[in-house]
């Protein structure tokens, strides 16, 4: 599996959520629900390139687990 997935989807079990991935086309698609019940999707790349794409996607994730519902 995909360092990245793995690392997003053990972040999320942490939190108390359950992720939902989507295997389709050049990226993984994980959608939750937040604690603040807000809706999100989160995008991993299946070969990420950048050195700094798990420390880019941790940051991406924090900001979607604090995100309020609209």
């Amino acid at each position: 599996m995909n360092a990245l997935l793995e690392d997003a989807i053990e972040t999320l079990r942490r939190h108390g959520l359950t992720p939902e991935v989507e295997n389709g086309g050049p990226h993984f698609k994980i959608r939750f629900v937040n604690a603040l019940g807000s809706n999100c999707v989160l995008i991993v790349s299946r070969s990420p390139s950048h050195f700094s794409a798990i420390r880019k996607n941790r940051a991406v994730l924090r900001r979607l687990l604090r995100r309020p519902a609209r």
